[in-house]
């Protein structure tokens, strides 16, 4: 095929195989402005030229297989394959837009034949695109190809291109459908820079940078200040921000790495080299930057960072710029909001310029640091309130309007109350001093005080008392000084106040009275502030005297300590030590002194001991004090003096003294402890009260009985008394004495105390010992007076005299007291419930079954009342018992014997005790109901408690003891052990008692007929009862043993009930014992036998009487008979009627009969006379003597009168 390479005169013709006629461009006649171009290409084109005939016929038909603009696939395969001449040729940036556009109108005609990938590769192939800097290029080489909008600055871009790599297009708006096609992404201004140029902004020439960044400030950004962000603005701004762009001192710098310069903060803490350059600076270029992260305001940790530098200029003075920069830190600080972790760490950084107060209050105390030194937020108060703490919290010149973070950064709202305490301690204590010096003003430390007074007032707490003990809190304005709450009373007479150690509270500071009074101030003056007083002179003068100057306020402290005591209830409370002047006039402690309330006593101390004495309220001219000993009884003990007559007491001597045995003592005693007396002096106690309108409380009655029924009454020999100070016998004070009584406290069973006292007496004379001890000084009235401790008045103490005098005979007690009269008084029950008569009174056969037949050694507290055996049981007659008083052990049995032990008793006999073994000797049941059934309980011990083997031994051991003792007593231990197991005694344990009553027999009949008894028990021993018939004890005794103790245990059973509601009153009271009628025949005939024996003597006496001038021996002897006779009666009749100290027969017979024995009785004694006539010559009147005085005449009148009364009371024994 024709074809032509170029045009004009240098085209050249060529002709192209058919098969390359694709090659072959064929211009037509269509888009004649993209054929022009080209043509520019030097690719061959149809040459029509050659066919001068027909070419229009031969162009038509040839233009479907040439390449043209009709046919732009086929173009497209053209031009690429001359794509080098293409890019051989001169084109300029038109010339490719053109041909572009062409391809850009083309695209979807293109796409129904070729695909269009093909289309892509082959138009990128193609060097028609223009680049940013105007070159005509192909962009398949290239890896990043990217449409440069318009405006964005040239400068640099070319060398960023080629050293990354992109190919930078410029945006053609036609030709912006072929892009799309391309798939080349056609980017915003903002999606360039963020996309490409910001990721590779190092590739960039620093020195265009500013370029770039003020075009993306002014083009870019500056629409959307006022907006939110894209994304892509967004990233644009991240990439921004982590470009170091800001040229700072030669180093570049993030826009968040500087501050901006305008924020007080930053301006005084950091340095150029922090801050954007002066360029920077303009509004525009501000706005940008804040929104590219420069700090615009200080975070929690920069505020943080910042306290710390400037604490750490804390010991160095402080300068203006630490002044600037702590108060811009805290403007900053107190106009934002802050985390709680900021304020949490920045409230302790010292960092604050601290407030600082005026010269005056300096001079008073310096602030923490002296005002000099930073400080921090914590503990810290506004300076609102320096007066009330300046010396002890940090001052704050300013503080948050905000509570809330007041609160957080440790700020007080107002001082802590105790702070103010301490504050008002340490101003307290330097106006002391400043005061005393006259180097501060009176009336400011009245303003200091008045403030903090109403403070104080308005927050009080308890704790403040301890704070301010000793701290002198109030100031006197009258005296100019500070004094310590203790030396002001808020209420004080002129005479009350003692200058100038106790002032009255000032009017002015009135309104803070309470205050004062709830500090510790009293409201008036009490006990402990005249202690205070004392106190304070005794530091003044030590040891040494104190001058009469000063002995005045003693006298004035003293005086009102006294008045008050008349009102206090309780003196000197929290007073541990009080100071009172001795006879030296030195103040000392008084609990070291004696106060002397018995001259005679300190002048027999004189010289001997050393004592301490109080100067006297009379020496002190002390006027209000009467008794010398009264005020001090008011203190407390371990204040309270010593007084003389207390710690210097008359003692008994011991070293010389031996207790002896008086029977009468011990009846004087029980006298005492009994019943009627205790309850006669209970009812003089009552009355004494009555008549002083005072409430008689059960209290004093338990003691007053307790106290009686525990005093003792001794006999002694050698009784000396001597003084003893505070325990120490004092030397050269001994003194004989008769009568002595000792105190002691005596601990009860129940583990209470109560105070013994205890007679000592060394009386030789026995007649009449009662009336010698009631008349002694220090006898019986005088214990009787301790017991009630003094409360008897004078004429009460008379009555006390008068029943003393009756104390033997218990039952006049009532009658006198009734006579006089006083009120009656009934005794407690509970102190009537072991109430006995007098020993020596017979037990009435009904108190018989409840003896029990035990036979175990007596304890002490069992000794008062026992009944003593004075008559044997036998086979008809049962025994005879009397009441009895142990009063001590005589004898201790060997070992495990008692059957030897043995008791001196008292039996009521003038001639004093007898001794009697154990076994005699019985317990009362006592009439408290036991838990247990009596009939199961055998006196000590319950059955069952122990084996029965233990109570086969005892058995053993003690009839193996009695049967080296004389048969009487020997039988005495047997009767006592059968009456003790018999079988009725013990009906719920029977089979128990019948075997070890039967054992009882067993061993009688082995000792009798001196068998051997085994030591081995079995379970067979006691089960049957021995034959007694082989026993000399013999079978008549055992039945009647055995019948006794049926009827004892018949008579426990229908009355123990009765038993034991009778105490004082009941037909099972032991107090009746004395009334009833118990007839003692076995002993009426004893006693008759020997009236008929001295009657006997008499009558052989009648014969010689001439011959010896014996008549008047005949005449006793009948009086002796006589009398032996008229007891024997009475024996007969009631034993408990014999008076055996009786001696007038008259008297004797009275009541004994119908009168015939009392005539008889007169008849006698008209002959004989007093009993003691008849013996004594200073019994007759006159020279004469008893044998002159009687003749055969009287002698044989005598024998015929007694005659006949022997005879008269033969009768009553029958």
């Amino acid at each position: 095929m024709p074809a032509c390479i170029g045009c004009g005169v240098q085209a050249k013709n060529k002709l192209v195989p058919i098969c390359l006629t694709s090659n072959l461009f064929h211009r037509c006649s269509g888009n004649r402005t993209v054929s022009t171009v080209i043509e520019k290409f030097n690719i061959p084109q149809f040459d029509t030229s050659t066919f001068r005939e027909h070419w229009i016929k031969i162009t038509y038909a040839l233009q479907k297989m040439l390449p043209s603009t009709e046919h732009p696939v086929e173009l497209l395969e053209c031009l690429h394959h001359h794509r080098s001449k293409i890019q051989a040729s001169s084109l300029t940036c038109d010339d490719g837009i053109t041909v572009l556009g062409y391809f850009d109108d083309k695209v979807d005609e293109m796409k129904k034949k070729m695909q269009e990938n093909s289309i892509r590769d082959k138009l990128r192939d193609l060097p028609l695109f223009v680049s940013y800097q105007g070159d005509v290029i192909s962009i398949t080489q290239f890896r990043d190809v990217v449409i440069l909008p318009e405006g964005i600055p040239s400068n640099g871009i070319d060398a960023w291109a080629r050293v990354t790599g992109i190919l930078l297009i410029r945006d053609t708006y036609k030709l912006r459908k072929l892009y799309k096609f391309l798939q080349l992404s056609t980017m915003t201004e903002l999606e360039v820079y963020s996309a490409k140029i910001l990721p590779s902004m190092q590739n960039l020439q620093r020195n265009t940078w500013d370029i770039h960044i003020r075009y993306m400030k002014d083009h870019v950004l500056t629409t959307y200040f006022s907006q939110q962000l894209n994304e892509t603005l967004r990233n644009l701004v991240e990439q921004l921000k982590r470009l170091a762009f800001i040229r700072v001192a030669n180093t570049d710098k993030k826009v968040c790495d500087l501050y901006d310069h305008r924020h007080t903060v930053f301006s005084c803490m950091l340095t150029d080299d922090y801050f954007l350059p002066e360029k920077y600076r303009e509004y525009s270029w501000l706005k940008f930057m804040e929104r590219l992260g420069l700090t615009l305001e200080p975070t929690g940790g920069m505020m943080i960072d910042f306290a710390l530098r400037i604490e750490k200029t804390i010991y160095a003075p402080i300068s203006n710029l630490t002044e600037k920069q702590s108060n811009a830190l805290t403007d900053c600080l107190f106009s934002s909001s802050w985390t709680e972790q900021t304020l949490a760490r920045i409230r302790s950084i010292r960092f604050i310029v601290p407030y600082k107060v005026d010269l005056q209050r300096t001079n008073v105390v310096n602030q923490p640091g002296n005002g000099d030194q930073l400080i921090c937020f914590s503990g810290g108060v506004s300076c609102k309130h320096a007066d009330l703490c300046w010396s002890v919290l940090n001052v704050l010149s300013r503080v948050p309007t905000s509570t809330e973070m007041s609160k957080s950064l440790g700020i007080h709202q107002d001082p802590p109350i105790d702070k103010i305490v301490q504050h008002c301690q340490n101003v307290a204590d330097i106006f002391k001093v400043q005061l005393e010096k006259r180097s501060v003003h009176p009336s400011f430390v009245n303003y200091q005080m008045s403030k903090l007074y109403k403070v104080l007032l308005k927050n009080f707490s308890v704790a403040m008392q301890q704070n301010f003990q000793v701290t002198p809190i109030v100031f006197h304005q009258e005296d100019e000084k500070m004094l310590p709450l203790k030396q002001i009373v808020i209420n004080l007479t002129e005479e009350e106040e003692i200058r100038p150690y106790l002032y009255k509270l000032p009017n002015v500071f009135g309104p803070y009275a309470e205050l004062f009074y709830k500090l510790g101030s009293h409201k008036v003056p009490i006990s402990s502030d005249y202690s205070m007083v004392l106190d304070k002179i005794k530091e003044q003068f030590g040891d040494g005297p104190v001058p009469p100057n000063q002995l005045v306020f003693v006298k004035r402290a003293l005086e009102n300590i006294v008045k008050i005591s008349e009102k206090e209830r309780e003196l000197f409370p929290d007073v541990m030590q009080l100071f009172i002047p001795n006879r030296n006039n030195v103040l000392v402690s008084s609990k070291s002194l004696t106060v002397s309330n018995n001259d005679d006593i300190a002048e027999q101390l004189e010289g001997k001991v050393h004592i301490n004495f109080f100067v006297g309220f009379k020496e002190m001219e002390i006027k209000c004090v009467r008794d010398p000993v009264l005020p001090f009884l008011m203190w407390p003990k371990h204040l309270r003096p010593d007084i003389l007559t207390t710690v210097v007491t008359k003692q008994i001597s011991t070293d010389d003294v031996v207790q002896e045995e008086c029977i009468q003592a011990h009846r004087i005693e029980s006298s005492i402890r009994s019943p009627q007396f205790i309850e006669g002096l209970l009812r003089l106690v009552k009355h004494q009260m009555k008549l002083h309108r005072a409430t008689f409380e059960r209290s004093l009655e338990n003691t007053l009985m307790l106290r009686l029924r525990n005093v003792r009454i001794t006999k002694v020999t050698g009784l000396k008394t001597f003084l003893s100070y505070k325990g120490q016998k004092v030397n050269g004070t001994d003194a004989n004495a008769s009568c002595f009584i000792k105190s002691q406290m005596k601990s009860l069973a129940n583990g209470n105390e109560v105070k013994q006292y205890e007679l000592y007496f060394q009386i030789s004379s026995k007649e009449e010992l009662l009336l010698h001890l009631i008349d002694e000084k220090d006898g019986l009235r005088k214990m009787i007076d301790l017991c009630t401790d003094g409360i008897l008045e004078k004429e009460m103490s008379q009555y006390l005299s008068s029943i003393l005098r009756v104390l033997e005979q218990p039952s006049e007690i009532r009658r006198k007291l009734d006579h006089i009269p006083i009120d009656a008084y009934d005794l407690p029950s509970a102190w009537n419930v072991s109430v006995f008569p007098r020993p020596g009174t017979y037990v009435e056969e009904k108190f018989h079954p409840f003896l029990k037949q035990s036979i175990f050694p007596f304890k002490i507290h069992e000794y008062m009342y026992v009944a003593l055996e004075v008559e044997d049981a036998d086979d008809v007659i049962d025994s005879v018992y009397i009441y009895a008083h142990i009063i001590s052990e005589s004898s201790t049995a060997p070992g495990d014997s008692i059957l030897r032990i043995t008791y001196n008793v008292d039996i009521g006999r003038s001639d004093g005790l007898i001794t009697v073994p154990l076994y005699r000797l019985y317990r009362f049941k006592p009439k408290q109901p036991e838990e247990v059934n009596a009939l199961v309980v055998f006196d000590i011990e319950p059955i069952g408690s122990i084996p029965i083997d233990e109570n086969f031994r005892r058995v053993r051991q003690m009839l193996s003891e009695a049967w080296i003792m004389d048969e009487i007593e020997r039988k005495r231990v047997i009767r006592r052990l059968l009456t003790q197991w018999h079988p009725d005694r013990k009906r719920d344990h029977r089979p128990y008692a019948e075997r070890v009553y039967n054992y009882v027999h067993e061993v009688v009949i082995k000792l009798e007929h001196k068998e051997h008894i085994d030591d081995v028990f079995t379970n067979e021993t006691g089960r049957m009862p021995p034959d007694m018939s082989r026993s000399p004890f013999g079978s008549a005794s055992t039945a009647a043993v055995y019948n006794r103790g049926c009827r004892l245990a018949a008579g426990f059973r229908d009355n123990i009930n009765d038993y034991y509601r009778s105490t004082r009153t009941g037909n099972f009271a032991h107090i009746r014992a004395e009334e009833a009628v118990v007839r003692h025949v076995r002993e009426a005939k004893r006693w008759h036998r020997q009236a008929v024996n001295d009657f006997k003597a008499a009558e052989s006496n009648v014969s010689t009487g001439e011959q010896d001038q014996s008549f008047n021996w005949v005449c006793y002897k009948c009086h002796q008979a006589s009398e032996k006779a008229l007891k024997a009666g009475w024996f007969a009749t009631n034993a408990n009627k014999v008076n055996r100290r009786e001696h007038s027969l008259t008297t004797i017979a009275i009541g004994l009969d119908g009168g015939s024995l009392r005539n008889e009785a007169s008849n006698l004694e008209a002959i004989t006379g007093n009993y003691s006539c008849m013996r004594y010559p200073d019994a007759v009147a006159g020279l004469q003597i008893p044998s002159e005085m009687f003749d055969r005449t009287k002698a044989e009148q005598a024998v015929e009168v007694t005659k006949r009364i022997l005879d008269m009371v033969a009768d009553f024994l029958d």
